[in-house]
C-alpha cells in the first residue's frame, strides 16, 4: 500500500464480516457488534487531519520531538492505534505517552520497525507521544 506521509487511516476491526444489519449465521460479526471500536493506522508528519465515519475528526500534529493526535467524536470510542514514527520529519524513540494529563502505561514501541502501538478510549482527547522525558 502506498500511503502519504501525514495520513491517518481509520479502519474497522478486522473481524467485521458485514456492514448490513441482516444475517443471522452463527459467528457472523456485524458492524453494529463492534460499535464504538476503531483501528487507526498513522503515518505522522507535519500537520494533517482525517474524518472517521460520521462525526469523528482526527488531527495529527508533529512538533519537535513530540507527536500529538487530537480525537473528537460524539461518543466514547475504543481506539487501537499503530503509528509509524519513522515518517516523522525528525523521528524519535518514544519515552512517554499521555491521554490528556493521564500517563498511559499500556503502549509498546518496536525499535526495528519504528511502530508505536497504543490502545485508548476517549470521546474527545489529546494523545501525546514524547521523545524527551
Amino acid at each position: 500500500m502506498l500511503v502519504r506521509a501525514g495520513a491517518v487511516i481509520p479502519l474497522l476491526p478486522p473481524d467485521v464480516d458485514t456492514l448490513s444489519g441482516y444475517g443471522r449465521r452463527p459467528g457472523l460479526v456485524h458492524l453494529s457488534d463492534r460499535r464504538g471500536q476503531l483501528r487507526l493506522l498513522a503515518f505522522p508528519r507535519g500537520q494533517s487531519s482525517a474524518v472517521a465515519g460520521t462525526g469523528q475528526l482526527l488531527r495529527s500534529v508533529e512538533a519537535g520531538r513530540r507527536w500529538t493526535l487530537l480525537v473528537h467524536s460524539s461518543k466514547v470510542t475504543h481506539y487501537r492505534l499503530q503509528a509509524s514514527l519513522r515518517t516523522l520529519e525528525h523521528p524519535f524513540k518514544p519515552c512517554a505517552v499521555r491521554l490528556g494529563r493521564r500517563v498511559l502505561r499500556a503502549w509498546s514501541y518496536n525499535k526495528s520497525t519504528g511502530v508505536l502501538r497504543v490502545r485508548f478510549a476517549t470521546r474527545s482527547g489529546r494523545l501525546t507521544v514524547s521523545g524527551h522525558c
